[in-house]
This record gives C-alpha cells, sequence and structure tokens, in this order.
C-alpha cells in the first residue's frame, strides 16, 4: 500500500510505504525508485545532479552502468530503465540476470536514503516489521499512532545541500550531515535508534 499524506506544505509533505511484500516489484526499493522517476525528478529535474552527488559522497563504490558527466537526468533514467527491463523479465519468467537485480536493489536503497535524508520521506514497516526508517523531527506528531501501537524508530540523520557552483544542469556542491536528535518524550515508551557521527552506526536510545 502506497499512502500520500500532504498537508500543502513543502516542509511536512511525506510519502509512507507500508507493509509490501519482500521479494516483489513493490519491494520499498523498487518503490522509492518508481516515486523518485516518476515522481521527484518530473517535479525537479534539478534532483538528478543532486542525487548524483549524494551517491557519489555517501556511496563512492556505485557505478552506473553510463554515466553521463552532462545529463546527470539521462544518466539516472537509462539506470532506470536497464533495471526495469531485468524486473521485466523476471515477473515474466524469462531468463534475467539476478546480478542485476541483486544491484537494482542496492541501487534502491541510494536512492530511498536520498530521499528520507535530503526530501523527508519515511519508510513505515520495513519487510511487514514494525520499524518506522525516517529522518523526521516531528515524530512524536507525525507517527504518533504508530507509536502508541508499538512500532520502532530508526532515525537518520538529515542532510542540507551547499551549492558551490552551477552551469546549465551541470552542479557542484556537497551535503553536509547533520545531527541527529532523539523522539520527544510523549509519554510511552519508544524502542529507538538513532543515527551517530558515523554514517549508518546507530545508538539505541534508552529510557524512551
Amino acid at each position: 500500500m502506497i499512502s500520500i499524506e500532504n498537508d500543502l506544505s513543502l516542509e511536512k509533505n511525506f510519502i509512507i510505504i507500508h507493509n509490501l511484500v519482500p521479494g516483489t516489484k513493490n519491494a520499498h526499493e523498487q518503490a522509492f525508485i518508481e516515486l523518485f522517476i516518476n515522481g521527484e525528478l518530473v517535479k525537479d529535474s534539478s534532483l538528478a545532479s543532486k542525487f548524483i552527488l549524494f551517491q557519489s559522497q555517501f556511496f563512492p563504490n556505485y557505478w552506473f552502468y553510463r554515466y553521463e558527466i552532462l545529463n546527470p537526468l539521462n544518466t539516472i533514467i537509462f539506470e532506470y530503465s536497464f533495471f526495469n527491463y531485468e524486473l521485466f523479465k523476471k515477473t515474466h519468467n524469462q531468463d534475467y540476470d539476478e546480478d542485476i537485480i541483486e544491484k537494482s536493489k542496492l541501487f534502491g536503497n541510494i536512492v530511498m536514503e536520498f530521499l528520507i535524508r535530503y526530501k523527508n520521506y519515511s519508510l513505515i514497516g520495513v519487510s511487514g516489521n514494525k520499524i518506522i526508517l525516517t529522518s523526521r523531527n516531528d515524530c512524536d506528531k507525525v507517527f504518533y499512532d504508530y507509536l502508541y501501537n508499538g512500532y520502532s524508530i530508526q532515525k537518520m540523520s538529515k542532510v542540507i545541500y551547499h551549492l558551490n557552483f552551477k552551469y546549465g544542469s551541470l552542479e557542484e556542491g556537497y551535503f553536509e550531515k547533520l545531527d541527529t536528535l532523539p523522539t520527544k518524550d510523549i509519554g510511552i515508551n519508544i524502542d529507538e535508534q538513532i543515527e551517530g557521527k558515523i554514517l549508518h552506526k546507530y545508538l539505541h536510545v534508552l529510557n524512551k
């Protein structure tokens, strides 16, 4: 189920992807790719260059199948099309390359982190588990009902973008990783992990 909640505030718009079946075309990695390609990039194509800068900074070991330095949008669209074709073959019982499918999941995870860290998206229900993956600072308000019903939080650090220069569709800049703060006390015990100074290293918040 994909649900979109929109209070007409750009700071608070978010999309929740909830309880998707692992191993299907609608796994969370693929769902985030679809939302990025068919949603965010359609609204703002300049996100393509920012995404590639995000990837090169935080996931430097990932290699695009066809990297066009002067056309970041084409780079991402080709990657999406390449993976989509392999998924099409898999879902239609044709010969496919499992290594490409696995790489598509890695690409989907990079997209997911970009949207969570930079665009304020959240994932609820990771592989059917009662987990909220987010970078939001208002979890006490936005996710109160979920937290009341026993969901835990894994909070990534937000990132902000600093532009160095831009020329046409090409730009240079970098992302700054911000400190992560625990969720405010809402009168119930919350099982929460927050990202520390090191990327992907989480600290368990006690006495919540």
